[in-house]
């Protein structure tokens, strides 16, 4: 993968084969969708709620409070143990809740965000989405 960024931009508009004043033809601009995709960032793969809530366990200091569960269960001592696997679990459920809430806030804040692109197809400057697909200009 060639990263352009700390290219000049005349080497750029080289490399990707480019015309500074007409910019892409509407045709090339069609086949660079067809071959590289639209211009967003692809979406993350989440983990179910299931699983999610089963993370919330997966911290050495909760599995240290585990272990002294455990141990405080062998020893006889009920209460002593229900009340801090009560801390475990009660810990889980709002880690859980939280996280929940901030990626259903994140989905939102997303959906709410476009992103314009100023492109120039066939010597005519436009604004575009960054996800949409290339259109034929009118003619005149």
């Amino acid at each position: 993968m060639i990263l352009h960024h700390h290219l000049p931009a005349h080497e750029v508009v080289v490399l990707l084969g480019t015309d500074l004043s007409k910019g892409l033809a509407s045709d090339e601009a069609t086949q660079r969708l067809a071959r590289f995709g639209p211009n967003v960032l692809p979406k993350i793969r989440r983990h179910g709620p299931l699983i999610r809530f089963l993370l919330q366990f997966h911290y050495p200091l909760i599995y240290v409070l585990l272990a002294a569960t455990a141990i405080t269960l062998l020893l006889g001592e009920w209460v002593d143990a229900g009340v801090i696997f009560g801390v475990v679990l009660v810990n889980a459920v709002v880690s859980f809740i939280q996280e929940s809430r901030a990626e259903a806030a994140l989905e939102s804040l997303a959906a709410m965000m476009i992103t314009e692109a100023p492109v120039q197809r066939d010597g005519r400057k436009h604004r575009r989405p960054s996800g949409s697909v290339p259109r034929r200009p009118s003619p005149g």
